[in-house]
């Protein structure tokens, strides 16, 4: 994640998938805090088909 683009379409993605979801994208950071429904796994194959590879760094569940 390198813009402001790039978080936007991070946060589309995800509310698309769980419209509750609360995402804190930072292009500066180049990290994702995510409060969501979705588990771990669906989480990271969805940053992947977006184009936006990533790794969990800390995780709830």
């Amino acid at each position: 994640m390198t813009c402001g683009g790039c978080a936007g379409a991070i946060r589309r993605a995800v509310t698309a998938v769980d419209p509750e979801a609360v995402v804190d994208a930072s292009a500066s950071t180049r990290r994702v805090q995510l409060t969501t429904k979705l588990s771990k796994n669906e989480v990271l194959t969805l940053l992947e088909r977006i184009g936006h590879p990533a790794e969990v760094l800390q995780a709830s569940r």
